[in-house]
């Protein structure tokens, strides 16, 4: 039984004796004024925490209520002083901790109850926090730095400054608290604490995983202008940092998500195999107890691309493959395009091309079979999706086409041959 319960225990057996008094002499004298309400404010000089005052004042509110109201406000003044004194003594008794030093009632339909008390030497003056996360990688522990500070600044503004003897019975408070801090900063675990008291305060917090856990991760590589080979080569001996994953909480993983990807991005980044070759990868993650983590990789100075495509409009349909190799100077890039099979406006090309603005890019193509010259306009969309326009100078074939992005190796194009209009598949091999 904590000591706010035998707070209420208390009272209601030293005021049985006036309270049962004052419900008599009204059954004699006849009904007048009672009390309907009752307000508990509690001054307290000195610094302390407001979440642990506001609860010593609901409980004395709550003490208040069960003695005052219903009951005559005539008789309860003229016992008033008794009533006062008794409240007085037994919080003095109580509220370790604290000098109750006076007790002031104002009587009537709305009763308040005024409570002065002061802390008594010594107080805490100092917190040290400890927080240990279970079954936690050190790497992702470093994580949450940010959030064990902001716990310990908060556990800061509860205990420093309460009397080192009030702890025995303010525990109930730490209790809901820290509870609180830990679902808003780390959700996914369940708390454990001890307190050790005195003027230089210690915390220990142990945060314990709870299900559902990361169970499995399945690694997936993806690029866009490199063979999907070559990243597994270059991070396949990385996976190690990938598997810390595992045993994490699933509700951890989801809250922490953009700074876990942003960890293993760095950690590929700086790795010498990949830093050196001018790679540039990235790292996605769709959290679960099966856990996808999707390891991208461009090249700042290289796209290289295998594309299948196979066209149907309204008369013909034909099949090609195409191989892209490009080197990129800054913000533009020369290139060279090889088809195999059959393509309107071509079978191999060499260009280049150049940003204008964001995601806008024109350029020049030079196609040798039939010496066709085009000026090349696209429009990149963050979706995936895109635009191309190739006007034809000197009597080269037009085309314009509207790219829609599908996943990482489908697309589907709605594209003009120069009037020959008709529906492209596109298949990303890599």
């Amino acid at each position: 039984m904590n000591t706010l319960h035998k707070l209420l225990i208390s009272l209601l057996l030293t005021i049985f004796t006036i309270v049962n008094f004052a419900t008599l002499a009204w059954a004699q004298n006849g009904a007048g004024k009672v009390v309907t309400s009752v307000e508990v404010q509690l001054d307290i000089s000195g610094k302390i925490y407001q979440g642990l005052q506001e609860r010593i004042e609901y409980s004395v509110n709550r003490v208040g209520e069960k003695l005052l109201i219903s009951q005559p406000v005539s008789l309860l003044e003229q016992n008033k002083s008794k009533v006062r004194q008794t409240i007085l003594n037994v919080f003095s008794k109580v509220l370790v901790g604290f000098q109750t030093e006076t007790v002031d009632l104002f009587l009537g339909e709305h009763t308040k109850i005024l409570i002065q008390i002061k802390p008594l030497p010594p107080l805490i003056t100092n917190l040290d926090v400890d927080i240990k996360l279970k079954g936690v990688a050190e790497e992702i522990v470093a994580l949450t730095a940010g959030a064990a500070a902001k716990v310990s600044a908060e556990l800061k503004q509860i205990f420093e400054g309460l009397p080192v003897a009030a702890i025995s019975w303010a525990d109930n408070i730490f209790d809901l608290v820290i509870n609180y801090l830990v679902e808003r900063e780390y959700p996914g675990f369940t708390p454990g604490f001890t307190i050790k008291p005195g003027e230089n305060c210690q915390v220990m917090l142990e945060l314990s995983p709870k299900e559902p856990l990361v169970a499995e991760v399945n690694t997936r590589y993806s690029s866009t202008g490199l063979p999907i080979w070559l990243v597994r080569i270059k991070t396949k001996t990385h996976q190690s940092q990938i598997n810390l994953l595992k045993g994490l909480p699933v509700e951890f993983l989801t809250h922490y998500q953009p700074q876990i990807e942003q960890y293993l991005t760095d950690y590929l980044k700086d790795c010498n195999e990949i830093s050196l070759a001018g790679f540039v990868p990235t790292v996605k993650i769709i959290p679960g107890m099966t856990t996808t983590a999707t390891i991208g990789m461009s090249s700042l100075y290289f796209q290289m691309k295998l594309e299948a495509r196979y066209f149907r409009g309204e008369n013909d349909s034909f099949v090609n493959l195409q191989g892209y190799l490009g080197h990129k100077i800054n913000d533009s890039e020369l290139f060279a395009r090889v088809y195999t099979g059959e393509n309107p406006d071509g079978l191999y090309k060499v260009g280049f091309r150049t940003q204008i603005s964001h995601n806008f890019y024109g350029g020049f193509e030079y196609e040798f079979e039939h010496n066709y010259k085009n000026l090349l306009f696209s429009y990149e969309f963050d979706r995936g999706d895109y635009l191309e326009f190739n006007l034809g100078l000197e009597g080269s074939i037009n085309k314009a086409l509207i790219g829609f992005y599908i996943n990482e190796n489908i697309n589907i194009e709605i594209v003009n041959y120069d009037k020959k209009y008709g529906i492209q598949l596109m298949y990303h091999l890599w």
